[in-house]
């Protein structure tokens, strides 16, 4: 059996190590069937711990932590998450997703409950407003109403208008949501475009299956292009400007692009290699603090979508 950790030098943490290794040889012995074990110590350096073994599942057992700030200790939990929701699991062998966590709270109406809640789903409402049922964060609603009032009302809004999204969400999904359906199984796919009382626009593709409904895809829509780059790239804050739609002679004459070497002189290969349909597909150059590249967006109708970033 080989336990690999990371001392980083401490010999606090080495002796540690040192006394467990001694006390399960000692303990985890069979003097009937003369079985014991041996642990070899790997004290791996900092951080090959996580990137070569925890966050690549390299391990039978695998259980490590993080400090949390004193500001805001709940956003660290997630790490010991059984489902890596973080994407950043120190978690492989402990189930935190049974209810199996006595939890006592004063609901909004001011009424005293009792329940019994997983670690993860305790985790989700310490950092945010979240749907909890049968001490799970609740997925499948009974209403598709119900489910797009909770998930806009756990982004902090509320909803204005729905109305039917099925034509714009083809396009973005690359079909029509009667053959998604079918495709993946469901009795239903059901799209919507809600917009919020804050004025953001987002599609919603919802499955129905046995009377639950379940999100499946949810995307921001917007009016411009420049605000669909900047939500899309994640980073708005660099973002200095764009110009476009690009047509096929500036393809050509952008120099990101032929800095790529891809050989592609079109917008509509661009389109194909991306994945993005090719009737909607716009490309933009995009100047940010540090650099320039290029955008793909989806311009359907008054929504703008982006798509890749190049």
């Amino acid at each position: 059996m080989v336990l690999t950790y990371a001392s980083s030098g401490n010999t606090g943490a080495q002796n540690m190590v040192a006394q467990i290794k001694q006390q399960y040889e000692t303990l985890l012995v069979d003097d009937v069937n003369y079985v014991n074990i041996e642990i070899t110590v790997n004290d791996v350096e900092f951080p090959t711990n996580y990137y070569n073994f925890m966050m690549v599942a390299n391990t039978d057992l695998g259980i490590g932590g993080i400090s949390g700030s004193l500001m805001d200790a709940p956003s660290f939990l997630d790490v010991f998450n059984d489902d890596n929701v973080s994407g950043f699991t120190l978690n492989w062998g402990i189930d935190t997703h049974s209810v199996n966590l006595p939890v006592v709270y004063r609901g909004l109406d001011g009424k005293t409950r009792n329940e019994l809640w997983s670690y993860n789903a305790l985790v989700a409402a310490l950092n945010g407003k979240k749907y909890i049922k049968d001490g799970v964060e609740q997925s499948v609603f009974d209403t598709l109403d119900g489910l797009i009032t909770a998930y806009v009302d756990m982004a902090g809004g509320t909803v204005a208008s729905s109305s039917d999204g099925a034509e714009l969400a083809q396009y973005i999904l690359g079909d029509t949501v009667e053959q998604l359906a079918i495709d993946m199984g469901y009795d239903a796919v059901h799209a919507y475009i809600v917009v919020t009382d804050d004025g953001k626009s987002m599609l919603f593709v919802i499955s129905e299956q046995d009377g639950g409904f379940e999100l499946l895809e949810q995307h921001s829509l917007f009016t411009t292009a420049a605000e669909a780059i900047k939500s899309h790239s994640g980073y708005p804050g660099y973002y200095l400007g764009s110009t476009g739609p690009l047509d096929d002679a500036g393809v050509v004459a952008n120099a990101y692009l032929t800095s790529l070497a891809t050989g592609f002189t079109t917008v509509a290969e661009y389109a194909a290699d991306t994945g993005a349909p090719a009737a909607f597909a716009e490309l933009y150059a995009v100047d940010w603090d540090g650099w320039s590249d290029v955008y793909v967006v989806l311009h359907i109708g008054d929504y703008y979508v982006g798509w890749y970033w190049l």
